[in-house]
């Protein structure tokens, strides 16, 4: 995407299925000529899932692909919607704002970008040894939880 944001909702579209391609509007068409898909929610609301998932990739394979498109997502952010006194979502991934000189914004900001999407940039980019994944797991909010201590089914 121009904007190296990741949307809402995407579709994966086969082409050879003509209820899947040949029925479609010629724009989403030519993006899922371009991608392979189509967006179904095109939006950005400043989710933590992609990073997420980029930095356990990271984290568990090594491989700097990972981190560099974090950082690709950072850029992305910085760019579409970062606004004066914080961070917006962005109507529509398909569109770089910057490049294109208009903000399409989402005047809201969720909670969660400031304490998951946040924590998951700076872990990709942090010391290792700041959370060990060996020692901690992460609760779906973001939280950590050390696997010292098993539960052993008494309170």
């Amino acid at each position: 995407m121009p904007s190296s944001l990741g949307a809402e909702a995407i579709k994966f579209v086969r082409k050879n299925v003509p209820s899947d391609y040949l029925l479609m509007k010629s724009s989403s068409k030519s993006m899922v000529d371009q991608y392979g898909f189509s967006l179904e929610r095109p939006y950005y609301l400043l989710r933590p899932e992609l990073i997420e998932s980029l930095f356990y990739m990271y984290r568990l394979t090594g491989k700097q692909l990972y981190a560099d498109r974090v950082w690709k997502i950072w850029q992305g952010i910085q760019r579409n919607c970062r606004v004066p006194g914080g961070y917006v979502g962005t109507a529509n991934v398909a569109v770089d704002d910057m490049a294109s000189g208009t903000m399409d914004i989402i005047n809201s900001t969720e909670s969660f970008f400031f304490a998951e999407t946040f924590l998951y940039l700076y872990l990709t980019f942090a010391d290792h040894d700041n959370i060990n994944l060996d020692e901690w797991v992460f609760t779906t909010e973001a939280h950590p939880l050390s696997r010292k201590y098993v539960f052993d089914g008494t309170f």
